[in-house]
């Protein structure tokens, strides 16, 4: 079983509007989509979706906690969410004709109390999972050394941690030594300090989080693909279609399709398709009802290319 970790799961609020921003003052969504965000909880639909059992736990509270617990027990996904007196958040995007609008919520406070609870849940799912995905949000006044904590307590139980780290928490988290770690560009450039325009220049700087002891990294380059390495090899990935696509990768799908393609022992070209596959999948083009052959179509769509990484 796959255990997912959501700290602060954020629920996704899409209103389309046919009109450009400035035209009128008062606008009137054509359409509306409500789904979990790029985190956690997100991670365990796309599971959900290619029946990978998993569970997920993190902190939830108020009106919009209870959508998000709804919607994921809807798609089958076991929770042990901690009930918490704060709100979750919501994030608003308004999709105008000429651009888009993102309105965001404060994340949640938490309590003493409702650390300690997150802690023995936590627990109690190393308990019956091998591998471990965190991403997400964190709440407003969560410790800072709690995502490098939940990692070492992981490697303590001999789980391999596959995560995607918020950028104000790298170095902690690459010093844990995560089994797998998504970064984009920027957090590359901030962890080396270094301007990475290229890919060869992306694939040298990853020798740093190899020599840290990091098996696998995979490298987000927007419109540019996907990168991933561990420390002997490699493959770039880029679709031949783009088009259809232009709403950048959800780091939980990414985690979502690489620990599937781990618990069911795949290669490590079609592990890195799969994952390619799902961080593409979008959930609200699809209806909110996307299903295994519009993963699968997206990786008859990856152009992929084989590297040495030594």
């Amino acid at each position: 079983m796959i255990l997912s970790v959501d700290l602060n799961p954020v629920l996704n609020k899409w209103m389309e509007i046919n009109s450009n921003s400035k035209d009128i003052e008062d606008f009137y969504a054509e359409s509306e989509a409500m789904i979990p965000g790029d985190g956690g909880a997100y991670l365990t639909l796309i599971l959900s979706l290619m029946n990978e059992n998993s569970t997920i736990t993190g902190f939830l509270g108020g009106p919009t906690g209870s959508f998000i617990r709804r919607y994921l027990r809807d798609a089958g996904v076991v929770d042990s969410f901690v009930e918490i007196g704060d709100k979750s958040p919501e994030r608003l995007i308004l999709g105008f004709n000429d651009r888009q609008i993102e309105v965001n919520q404060n994340g949640p406070e938490i309590s003493r109390e409702e650390i300690t609870l997150f802690h023995r849940e936590f627990k109690e799912g190393l308990n019956n999972c091998e591998l471990v995905c965190m991403c997400g949000q964190y709440p407003m006044n969560m410790p800072e050394e709690m995502p490098s904590d939940i990692l070492h307590l992981s490697s303590e139980w001999g789980r391999k941690m596959l995560i995607s780290p918020r950028r104000d928490a790298l170095l902690e988290v690459v010093e844990a030594a995560p089994f797998l770690i998504v970064l984009d560009v920027e957090s590359m450039e901030n962890l080396t300090n270094l301007k990475l325009e290229y890919e060869g220049e992306l694939i040298r700087a990853s020798q740093y989080l190899f020599q840290n002891d990091i098996s696998y990294v995979i490298i987000d380059r927007g419109n540019d693909g996907l990168l991933v390495m561990n420390s002997e090899t490699g493959v770039s990935m880029s679709l031949y279609d783009k088009s259809p696509y232009s709403g950048g990768l959800m780091h939980g799908g990414l985690l979502a399709g690489f620990a599937t393609g781990m618990k069911r022992k795949y290669d490590f070209e079609t592990t890195s398709r799969l994952s390619f596959a799902c961080g593409l999948l979008d959930f609200r083009s699809l209806d909110g009802r996307p299903d295994m052959t519009d993963i699968k179509a997206l990786m008859n769509k990856i152009d992929i290319r084989k590297f040495h990484n030594q």
